[in-house]
């Protein structure tokens, strides 16, 4: 274990929270992203 992380639990916990929503958003952002290849192939235009 991370000793930052063992003397300050509290911090261990905001960064995991960042960590899993920088993951989420990133997820989101290449859903997006293949959304918008897809479209491009079939020659239409998506919002």
């Amino acid at each position: 274990m991370n000793k930052a992380i063992a003397l300050d639990p509290t911090k261990a916990v905001y960064f995991d929270v960042r960590a899993i929503a920088a993951d989420h958003l990133g997820k989101s952002e290449q859903a997006y992203k293949d959304r918008e290849t897809a479209c491009s192939l079939e020659k239409k235009h998506c919002k």
